[in-house]
């Protein structure tokens, strides 16, 4: 089937009751080979069908620069006066040059038995996110190298939960950011509990207080129709975003809008 410009090969296994209304089987190794070639499309991994390697931690190096920041903040914080964007280079214009390496690893990482949670890759939501910078952001263009290492992935009773850690080097190899990533492949649940996230800014304090209710302003956000100027400045080309046959194969009607295409300077140094 076609792809995003890409045909993706999958394999049905036909059992002998297939004669009399038995069901085809893609099994867990013929859906992962299908599934690294639509990964590469996610990735976009230009002339490569598959995730690269096996356990592959996902080095890459990448640029940033003022204007992949101002492409970043022009896409997605043109909501004018009542949600303005600040001065302050966020975080997540990082995040668009690490989805290859963290793709890549996401293609590598298994349970602990063994399975590839790539063969789930259509049923992938990202759960949740935390940025940390620890260096200063280029001011002008820069070599930066991506390490992104997945965990093993665990069953949980939301689904199977994939861990990612990336680091974000500058030219000279000192630490720019840290990000920690979770994915959950929906469907695949197991007895493990989900533990919390990351806490937002790096909150570690039980402390809190109770206050009145405030109204602070009303926004009006309207999700875009058009997902893909957000896949190139965001980095995430998950063609269930850009792309109706992804979308259909994912059993949705449409492409659908990543909820990150709606929430715009959502991270803080």
């Amino acid at each position: 089937m076609p792809v995003s410009a890409t045909w993706i090969d999958i394999r049905f296994t036909l059992p002998a009751n297939t004669v009399d209304g038995g069901i085809p089987v893609v099994s867990t190794d013929d859906a992962t080979t299908a599934m690294r070639s639509v990964l590469a499309i996610a990735a976009v991994w230009t002339g490569r069908s598959h995730c690269p390697g096996n356990r592959w931690n996902g080095d890459g190096d990448r640029r940033l620069g003022p204007e992949k920041v101002a492409d970043h903040t022009g896409v997605t914080a043109t909501f004018g006066e009542p949600l303005a964007p600040s001065l302050t280079t966020v975080p997540d214009a990082l995040v668009g040059q690490c989805w290859p390496a963290v793709f890549a690893a996401i293609g590598s990482a298994v349970t602990d038995s063994g399975v590839p949670v790539v063969e789930g890759l259509l049923s992938l939501v990202h759960l949740d996110h935390a940025a940390r910078v620890v260096g200063d952001l280029p001011k002008i263009p820069a070599q930066l190298t991506v390490t992104a290492t997945a965990s093993n992935a665990t069953d949980t009773d939301m689904g199977r939960v994939v861990p990612v850690s990336v680091t974000v080097a500058g030219p000279d190899g000192a630490t720019i950011a840290t990000l920690e990533e979770r994915f959950a492949i929906l469907g695949r649940t197991g007895t493990a509990e989900l533990s919390d996230p990351v806490r937002a800014g790096g909150t570690v304090s039980e402390n809190a207080t109770d206050t009145p209710r405030r109204r602070r302003r009303d926004v009006t956000l309207t999700a875009p129709v058009d997902m893909r100027p957000f896949a190139v400045v965001s980095g995430d080309h998950n063609p269930i975003h850009t792309d109706r046959s992804a979308a259909l194969l994912a059993g949705l009607n449409r492409p659908s809008c990543t909820a990150c295409g709606c929430r715009p300077q959502r991270s803080t140094p």
